[in-house]
């Protein structure tokens, strides 16, 4: 942690001094790859905390595990509930090939349970990864170190924006030049600095994840899109635009990639995705999932309190089980990497406004499952 605390003020300097600003440092390590215990993950994830405690690291994955047993007694939620001092701590359950739906309903158990003890902290913290050994991505909470290295994650809603307004209203056709030359401008400066800051640390560089990734204060993500004018984010078009935006962020020559590189749409990070969500539906960002990005991530749904009536709780867990598994389907289908990031609102009703905790989460609308 020492030698990484290191590394990221030296590559902060390197970055800020090209003009880049630098949002956040974070580490993400592989302590939970081989644990076999509940208690062995929480004795490695203490160390962990207090070693970014004493290098001032204020973003730590614990990275990802693929036992469903662990998931199943309770690890996501014993290290989640568990204060991480003043650090963003996170971790992931990895699907693996051959999983089921005993597995689907461990995962959803969890995701509930996770939303009963935490509150929205633990689930913002917690996702299911569905992407093949050996895949990273500098986003969190998905983020695990599975080599040595360091790679950039970028907020790029504002090039995104002006990029589909230059394009116009003539539909997806200029949506892709544009895009692809607003981030390809964006990100040379980002590449050529990180190539340095490689040669001169001999520290791997492993790519930028180009992902379109909306920040909280940034133009809407589909706001942009209905500047194309095919109408309003959610109707007839959205998955056309996205599979556009898709085409641009995969297809920049001289970038090395990492990750997803797809279209982000985080429903709770997006104030104008937030505002859209009133006329979505959990299947209908899944069906834009098939082209665009990344899954289902920050979805809000209901989740269980101590007043949910079992029958109730049974099929909500039965419900979530079944969409672990159709992203699962997806995902292997597609040979894409998806991740499921649900918000479970403690005895939320679906259509229900939804208020957050956590400063890094806008109001929306309860989806139902």
């Amino acid at each position: 942690m020492q030698e990484a605390a290191a590394f990221l003020a030296t590559a902060r300097g390197s970055l800020e001094q090209e003009g880049i600003t630098v949002q956040t440092l974070r580490v993400a390590t592989d302590i939970l790859t081989r644990v076999e215990s509940v208690e062995e993950a929480l004795r490695k994830a203490r160390v962990v905390q207090a070693a970014a405690a004493a290098t001032g690291i204020s973003f730590v994955s614990y990275g990802a595990f693929s036992n469903a047993r662990l998931l199943e007694e309770g690890l996501a939620t014993k290290l989640l509930a568990t204060p991480g001092g003043d650090a963003y701590t996170c971790c992931t359950f990895r699907w693996q090939p051959g999983m089921g739906v005993e597995e689907a309903r461990s995962a959803a158990r969890a995701i509930f349970s996770l939303g009963r003890a935490t509150g929205d902290v633990g689930p913002f913290h917690f996702a299911l990864t569905f992407a093949e050994e050996g895949f990273q991505t500098p986003f969190f909470p998905a983020a695990s170190a599975t080599r040595p290295g360091f790679a950039i994650a970028t907020e790029n809603s504002a090039q995104y924006a002006a990029a589909l307004a230059s394009a116009g209203e003539g539909g997806p056709a200029g949506v892709t030049p544009a895009l692809r030359a607003a981030m390809a401008a964006g990100l040379r400066g980002v590449q050529a600095c990180a190539v340095k800051l490689a040669t001169a640390t001999h520290v791997p560089y492993l790519g930028i994840d180009t992902s379109i990734n909306p920040g909280l204060e940034g133009p809407s993500l589909a706001g942009a899109f209905e500047s194309v004018g095919l109408g309003p984010f959610g109707g007839p078009g959205t998955l056309a635009v996205a599979e556009r935006v898709t085409a641009a962020v995969k297809s920049l020559s001289g970038i090395d990639t990492t990750g997803y590189c797809g279209l982000m749409l985080p429903l709770a990070e997006d104030t104008g995705l937030a505002a859209a969500s009133r006329a979505l539906s959990v299947q209908t960002l899944l069906f834009y999932s098939a082209v665009c990005g990344c899954g289902l991530d920050t979805v809000p749904v209901p989740g269980v309190s101590d007043e949910t009536p079992a029958g109730e709780a049974a099929r909500l867990v039965a419900a979530a089980a079944a969409l672990v598994l159709d992203i699962a389907g997806m995902a292997a289908r597609l040979g894409k990497p998806l991740t499921c990031r649900l918000l479970p609102v403690a005895g939320g009703k679906a259509g229900q406004a939804t208020a957050w905790d956590s400063p890094y989460l806008v109001p929306g609308t309860v989806l139902e499952l």
